[in-house]
């Protein structure tokens, strides 16, 4: 048994049939636990050595009992090299004369693998075997690349329908902003108009406060004006007050006739009018004099406050005599009853006098001539009444 036949038969042996023989034959390499088709592409060479370690060792070949290896091992030496001319496979011819039992079998396996090899069967069986093991390959590649084809397709096939699917959403989702654009924008669009309605409005506004503020202005400065006017005729009246309620006194006690009593008349009727009282019938006819005339006397008026400049003003009223008293005096003079007998009327400004003051004052004036006036305004009407 030639380890020359061996190793051309195992070389030769496709990948599927290697796998089976090495697992017929128990072979072994390191770092692989079995070996199949799969995985036998990138470790034949140390298969076929392990292989062939063992038929050494053991020196006897493993047996493969078929009937197809039956019927090659009857055959002789002639057949067999006519069946190889034939087309026959030489590996299988081999294989099945080397597992034989028969070392005569053997031998005729050594000899038809040297009458081939010194006839250049071999090599054109060499080559023809490269060509189908090309043509496996392609076959094979073909087969994968197809398989990889297949799955690629299938690959891209699920990613279209996800990226249809994510379109579909992201088409949803556009809609949906269209809509929402579509309500912001008309909501948008009204708060706009109600903002230029009502910036509109305020310029009106502005407009109207800036002419009201304008006519207010030349009504204020009309007002300064006239009141400077009526200033100066206060002034004016209390000079002549003053001169013609010292003629008054005059008058009153002296009988006038003549055309000195006219001109009295002229005076006290003056008088009477600038501090309000009108001169009544039996004080003045049309058919003359009178016979005594006696001037009205004011009513006097006790106003506790302070002597602030309005209260000053109120003081210079041409129809009361007023005294200010300063709210801080009242303590010294709330217990002499004869302070408030003396006048008419008793004005208190609250918003000028403590609460402990004012229930003093309550106790000790008679309420038919006590007023009370909470703010500058109601003291101001009551006197001008």
């Amino acid at each position: 048994m030639g380890q020359e036949t061996w190793q051309w038969v195992l070389q030769s042996m496709p990948d599927e049939e290697l796998a089976a023989f090495a697992k017929l034959t128990k072979a072994q390499v390191q770092g692989f636990r079995t070996i199949t088709s799969a995985n036998i592409k990138n470790i034949r060479p140390l298969v076929v050595n392990d292989i062939l370690t063992k038929i050494n060792k053991v020196k006897s070949p493993p047996t493969r009992v078929d009937r197809d290896s039956e019927d090659i091992r009857q055959r002789s030496l002639a057949d067999l090299q006519e069946d190889v001319a034939n087309g026959a496979d030489v590996v299988d011819i081999l294989l099945a004369l080397l597992t034989s039992k028969e070392s005569t079998h053997h031998t005729t396996a050594d000899l038809l693998f040297d009458k081939l090899k010194s006839n250049g069967e071999l090599d054109r069986i060499a080559e023809k075997m490269a060509e189908l093991k090309t043509q496996e390959q392609l076959e094979r590649e073909q087969k994968q690349n197809q398989e990889e084809l297949v799955n690629n397709v299938k690959d891209l096939e699920r990613k279209l329908k996800a990226s249809q699917e994510k379109v579909d959403q992201l088409k949803e989702q556009i809609e949906e902003l269209k809509q929402t654009h579509f309500e912001e924008r008309k909501k948008w669009k009204q708060e706009r108009d109600d903002f230029i309605k009502q910036s509109q409005l305020l310029k009106d506004k502005a407009t109207a406060l800036e002419s009201s503020s304008t006519s207010n202005n030349l009504v204020q400065a009309e007002w300064e004006k006239e009141r400077s006017k009526l200033q100066a005729e206060i002034e004016r009246q209390n000079t002549e007050i003053t001169h013609l309620r010292n003629l008054s006194n005059k008058v009153g006690s002296t009988h006038l006739s003549g055309t000195t009593m006219a001109d009295a008349f002229a005076k006290v009727d003056l008088f009477q009018v600038i501090q309000g009282t009108p001169p009544t019938s039996e004080e003045k006819s049309s058919d003359g004099p009178s016979k005594e005339i006696k001037p009205r006397k004011l009513p006097s008026v006790c106003l506790i406050g302070s002597r602030t400049k309005a209260n000053q003003d109120a003081r210079a009223t041409l129809k009361y005599q007023v005294q200010i008293v300063e709210a801080n005096d009242i303590d010294h003079i709330i217990s002499n009853q004869d302070t408030w007998s003396g006048f008419d009327q008793v004005w208190m400004l609250t918003y000028e006098t403590t609460m402990r003051s004012q229930r003093k004052i309550q106790r000790v004036v008679d309420p038919e001539r006590l007023k009370v006036f909470h703010n500058h305004n109601e003291l101001v009407q009551y006197m001008n009444r």
